[in-house]
């Protein structure tokens, strides 16, 4: 039998032989980095002497101070030649660069300093990255051996890093695993620069490194472990972990046989939580653990581990793992037979092919990667689920953030079915001055959905307020998940702009003291989010009358690039989908419209998305917009440096933004009708949360009770304040929401009716119980009694009671299709007053109307709103789905009817609008029209309204108009 020491012992005299010879003849040396890969067994960063293959006599020559570990130094200073100066890309392989001490952040008040590996030939399209942290058992190790840890995947297509973290002879943790966080935040913020694409970020680490990057992957969003090293505006998270002997459950670690030393004061384990005996530390074991984090969202886990392992019990990596599976989170535990704490067993083919080939799915192509998320190696990969990993369940509840003035709060949507977050930022004065109100920033985030750095951006708000440069206003900071593109998702998995735009502003406008009216709201956002700000600023004009682009990710060509993947799994590799939020495309449709009315303005650099911004400056320009333009030299692709590189610049936007607009609380305006201002004072309940400004030319009066007995038996009416001899034609708005939300005076609803009030209609927008209160038919009972209320108050207000249209969108639009096709003999009247009064309507506009709900579609299964909307027995189930469809009262004395449906819709499906039209002609209907929008969602009255805003006043012109009128 071969003596294997000695055949080791050959193999390494051989390869030193022949680098040298090699070195000889190109004036290159091996570096020391080849000789950690080959060696360093336990990645600490050094060569021990049990760990060196070749002779103890080479060992004890390179090691020059005895201590019985090379370090780099001695290496590099050994006989035979000066050694390499640092940064020589000599001290690399051929075939890759290394980027030596980048600076990546500070910690402890110093810089902290990575490694950043890349191909010498940049790939075409952005890399994903994978990121060494070294062992050592947090007080030792260096950044130095990962560079040939990561070689092997830049060879493949990644970008490396290899990064130094705070030992604990500097800080006791978190220190470190801040430094590590911040790394990350680092690579992300520079993505840009280093050709790196910023959701394709995989960690991998041994011993101290494994547990270390275990915590990355356990603790994304986890503020208290994020510290404060830079780039806080930026994700930490990362897409996949590959741990390799890693501490994860410190209690089992040290009361495990045989590894009780570990307990003691002034083990690695001790140093690490600051000293003492680790087992009395509970609170910071609990905080140290990553299976402590873990939940379903984590990335997937490739964990290794050696089952003699006599420094790290193996049970820690069969810990994590079945925690991890536990939570459904993607992990694969391989242990192997008879190996240690490192050593060759882990370089063997087949551990180096698992590694590669777990990491290996973050190179998929962009037109494969969405549809193939990284799993672990023993299975499979699924195609079934085209969303993102992330996204496959839309973290519609994002990490609270909290910060003076900076409040975390969340919303019930019926859209989604469950509570959303949002950040909101209210200015000092708000609480103080309870009479004034505040203008609106929606802010939309960039890819990642980080929130870390708003606590500094808000501090920066309050100080201008305080010192005058800004004026008081309010910031929402939406969800718009992890990459959504802020579009709803083509599969309709993730409606970020519906559950924005229909539930999030109404929410606002309902709850805070906020100016609701376009030239009070502004729609900025930061790269992705600066994208997503010029597609709501152009798709929604109604509600944004300024618009901020910071650095906006505003690519031409969705098929490629950057973009690829994106448009496969958020628009469905449906070029009409993109075409319609296109920003290019939406200015050059808005243009004629916006041009004089939209303030824009467009922040951003020298490098990186520089060019294609300044380009669609240039296109707005050319557009006739006017645009505020500033580029700040250097910056990074951060929010916060562009701002603060803008300086007091950016407070003057705000501020000429919002110059047109009164803070102060406008009263409703009263009529000069005396008999009907006394009607209205013994109905009208003012609600003081919510007093609301219109034109001069409009008047309004507020919470006016249509029955006595419940808050919900509100409405509110819109009216031209100029007199008329002849009564006016009435228009009901219905708002939607699922029957378990919404507000008579949700944003674009409320101004469409005073848009209306403006053309010589009397609009009435009406509150209804909610199903969270009553089921089915106290839904249509109430809004038939407002319409009864209506016609008995008639000449009071000024209405024709024989002209009486109505409008609502999708919940709404079910309620009004009721209105137009029941009456008193269809029971649904209810038990309210105003019986004398017929609550039938003369014309009905309905978009994205339900209208079966018995038969709503096979690949829809249930509607979304069925436990709640007809909740009841089962065994009358089908009774009240049949009584509560509009599909069932059709008849030939229906009114006119436009129906508006988008042929894309995922939360009414097309085919309940299709059959509804095809019901109400075929029972004789005399006026039916039926609008369709290819490719167009839920939203679609929006996203068509030139179309569908027309088509709609076209209707109500000619059958609500007098012609004199």
């Amino acid at each position: 039998m071969v003596n294997k020491t000695l055949s080791g012992a050959v193999v390494f005299l051989l390869a030193l032989q022949v680098g040298i010879v090699q070195a000889q003849q190109s004036r290159t040396r091996m570096t020391f980095d080849q000789v950690l890969h080959r060696e360093d067994a336990n990645d600490d960063g050094e060569v021990s002497k049990a760990e060196f293959k070749g002779p103890p006599r080479l060992f004890e020559r390179f090691d020059r101070n005895k201590d019985d570990v090379l370090t780099r130094e001695e290496f590099e200073s050994r006989p035979n030649g000066a050694a390499g100066r640092r940064g020589n890309s000599s001290n690399a392989p051929n075939d890759v660069e290394v980027l030596r001490d980048v600076v990546f952040g500070t910690g402890g008040g110093r810089d902290l300093k990575m490694h950043i590996v890349v191909p010498k030939e940049k790939a075409e399209t952005p890399a994903p990255a994978y990121v060494w942290i070294h062992g050592g058992g947090w007080m030792g190790g260096t950044k130095e051996g990962g560079v040939g840890q990561v070689t092997p995947m830049v060879r493949k297509g990644f970008v490396g890093a290899t990064i130094e973290y705070r030992l604990t002879g500097e800080a006791p943790f978190p220190a470190q695993i801040e430094d590590c966080k911040c790394a990350i935040r680092y690579l992300r913020a520079h993505a840009e620069k280093y050709n790196i694409d910023p959701d394709r970020i995989a960690v991998g680490g041994s011993s101290a490194g494994g547990h270390l990057v275990a915590l990355l992957g356990t603790s994304g969003g986890v503020k208290e472990l994020e510290g404060n090293g830079g780039w806080a505006d930026q994700s930490s998270s990362v897409q996949a972990v590959v741990d390799l002997f890693g501490p994860t459950d410190f209690k089992l670690f040290v009361t495990t046989k045989g590894y009780e030393g570990h307990n003691k004061d002034r083990s690695p384990e001790s140093r690490l939580l600051g000293g003492g005996e680790v087992l009395p530390q509970t609170d910071a074991i609990k905080r140290v653990n990553p299976i402590t984090y873990i939940d379903s969202d984590d990335p997937p886990f490739l964990i290794i581990h050696g089952s003699n392992d006599r420094t790290v019990p193996a049970n820690q990596s069969e810990t994590l793992h079945a925690a991890l599976e536990k939570a459904n989170v993607p992990s694969r535990l391989k242990i192997i037979d008879g190996a240690g704490h490192g050593g060759p067993q882990f370089s063997d083919l087949a551990i180096r092919q698992m590694k590669t080939e777990f990491l290996s799915q973050l190179l998929e192509k962009a037109e494969n990667r969405d549809a193939q998320p990284v799993q672990p190696p023993q299975e499979a990969p699924s195609r079934a689920d085209t969303s993102r990993m992330r996204d496959r369940d839309p973290a519609w509840k994002m990490t609270p953030v909290e910060a003076p003035n900076l409040h975390y709060r969340t919303f019930q949507s019926a859209t989604v079915g469950e509570e959303v977050s949002y950040v909101i930022y209210l200015p000092p004065s708000y609480d103080e001055q309870t009479d004034k109100r505040f203008p609106v920033v929606y802010w939309l985030h960039g890819i990642g959905g980080s929130q870390q750095g708003l606590p500094t951006m808000s501090q920066r708000m309050t100080d201008a307020i305080g010192a005058g440069k800004l004026p008081p206003m309010i910031v929402v900071y939406v969800n718009g998940m992890v990459r959504s593109s802020w579009v709803d998702s083509k599969d309709g998995r993730v409606p970020v702009e519906t559950v924005a735009i229909e539930e999030l502003i109404p929410h606002i406008d309902a709850n805070y003291r906020t100016i609701a009216a376009r030239n009070s709201r502004m729609i900025e956002g930061f790269s992705m989010g600066g994208a997503g700000a010029a597609k709501w600023g152009f798709r929604h004009p109604e509600l944004f009358g300024s618009m901020s682009i910071i650095d906006g990710a505003l690519h031409k060509d969705p098929a490629v690039g950057r973009l690829a993947n994106s448009f496969k799994s958020i628009y469905g590799g449906d070029r009409q989908y993109y075409d319609a939020r296109d920003p290019w495309k939406l200015a050059e449709i808005r243009a004629a419209e916006l041009k004089e009315t939209l303030t824009v303005r467009v922040v951003t650099r020298t490098a990186g998305l520089g060019r294609v911004n300044r380009e669609y400056k240039d296109h707005l320009e050319k557009l006739g917009f006017n645009v505020e333009f500033a580029v700040v030299d250097d910056a990074p692709h951060s929010p916060n440096p562009l701002y603060e590189g803008i300086g007091d610049q950016n407070w003057a936007f705000y501020r000429n933004a919002f110059g047109q607009t009164s803070n102060k609380t406008n009263p409703v305006t009263q009529s000069n009708d005396s008999s009907r201002q006394a009607n209205a004072n013994v109905r009208t309940q003012p609600r003081s949360r919510r007093p609301l400004q219109v034109p001069d030319n409009v008047e309004l009066i507020s919470d006016i009770s249509y029955r006595e007995g419940n808050p919900a038996w509100k409405l509110d009416l819109v009216m031209p304040s100029k007199s008329s001899v002849d009564p006016r034609p009435a228009i009901v708005f219905v708002h939607g929401g699922g029957w378990r939300g919404g507000d008579k005076r949700q944003g674009y609803f409320f101004e469409g009716a005073v848009e209306y009030a403006q053309q010589g209609y009397v609009c009435m927008t009406v509150n209804y119980r909610l199903t969270g209160e009553a089921p089915f038919p106290a839904c249509i009972e109430d809004v038939k009694c407002a319409v009864r209320w209506l016609r008995e108050h008639a000449v009071e207000y000024n209405v024709d009671p024989d002209r009486i249209g109505a409008y609502g969108n999708s919940a709404g639009a079910h309620l009004v299709s009721m209105l137009g096709l029941t009456d008193k003999d269809d029971g649904l009247e209810g038990d309210g007053p105003w019986n004398d009064q017929s609550s039938i309507v003369q014309a009905v506009c309905a978009s994205a109307t339900p209208t079966d709900f018995m038969n709503w579609g096979a690949r829809n299964g249930r509607f979304r709103g069925e436990a709640t909307l007809l909740a009841g027995p089962n065994d009358t189930l089908d009774v009240r789905k049949k009584l509560a469809s509009p599909i069932t009262h059709v008849s030939k004395t229906a009114p006119p009817f436009l129906l508006i449906h988008g042929t894309a819709d995922r939360t009414v499906p097309f085919s309940q609008g299709a059959s509804f039209a095809e019901a109400l002609k075929a029972a004789g209907a005399k006026d039916v029209t039926f609008l369709t929008y290819e490719g167009a969602g839920h939203s679609v009255f929006r996203e068509q309204f030139e179309e569908t805003g027309k088509a709609m006043k076209e209707l109500f012109a000619r059958t609500l108009m007098s012609p004199e009128q």
